[in-house]
Parts: C-alpha cells; structure tokens; sequence
C-alpha cells in the first residue's frame, strides 16, 4: 500500500456518518453532494460517486479514474488502462461483477485478508446493492465475483 492508497482510506473513512435521508431513498443533503460529484441525481444509485470524491479529494481534482455515478464507466476504464487484477490490495478500488463487462458495486479495499474489507457508499450491513449510507464491510458474501482497480500513486 501507498501513502497515497492510506490516505484515500482514511478520507473515506471520514464520510462513514453519511446516512441517506429518508433512508434508503438514494437521497439526503451528504448523498446528493456526493452525487453530484458523480454527475447524477437524488434517487439514483451512488457508490461509484463516492469513489469519485474520495479520488477527486485525495487527488486535488486529478483523480486518476474518471469522475462518474457508473461502476461500468470505472471497469471500462480501468480495462483500457490495463489496472484490472485478481487480487486486492489496500487502497484499491473493488469492483463486484455480474459479468465480463457489467459491474453493480464498487468501493475500496481496508484489508486484503480473505474475506477482505472494504468501505463504500450506498451501502448496507448486508451488503446489498442498495444500501443506505457509507459502511465498512467484509467480502465476498457469497458467491460474488470481483475485480481490482490498482490505480497509480499519481493523478490524471
């Protein structure tokens, strides 16, 4: 892990209070801040916006994946630039899959011990897709399929 990597832990661990409003509503003063950095609205699904911020912040407005409210904007991306892996790493940025080319979840990775952890946005203690706020979690539950986005210390 970087120093770089560390600190994008620890910002997002700083949006751990962000709870939707009303609960699961897609909604809510922190998450429509935070979607709008993604460039969507209330109601719409928001955990690649989180990635998004996290990266923008971290990254002084040069995040080095691009600013998006799409999981299959950040896997086409990474593909391009040949950042996909098997195997996570703190500080990486996970995608869950539905297939090749179709991802529904993403966030990062807090521990690369099986099952490793994450934190994310618009998630649940369960860790359904739609979820109601920032959580650290453990995965894979069940018999989810990922990939790892092992993006550059530097930015864009």
């Amino acid at each position: 892990m970087t120093d770089r990597h560390a600190e994008v832990i620890a910002l997002a661990r700083c949006f751990r209070f962000v709870r939707e409003v009303p609960a699961a509503s897609n909604g809510g003063r922190w998450v429509e801040a935070i979607q709008r950095v993604g460039g969507t609205s209330t109601g719409n699904p928001w955990c690649a916006c989180f990635v998004s911020i996290i990266l923008g912040i971290a990254y002084q407005g040069k995040p080095p994946l691009p600013f998006t409210a799409s999981c299959d904007v950040l896997l086409e991306y990474a593909r391009k630039k040949d950042w996909l892996t098997n195997t996570p790493v703190v500080g990486d940025v996970f995608l869950r899959l539905r297939s090749a080319h179709d991802a529904d979840h993403t966030g990062f990775v807090t521990s690369e011990t099986h099952p490793w952890s994450t934190i994310e946005g618009n998630a649940a203690e369960s860790g359904t897709r739609e979820g109601v706020g920032v959580f650290e979690l453990r995965r894979p539950k069940g018999t989810e399929k990922y990939v790892f986005i092992n993006y550059p210390n530097e930015g864009a």
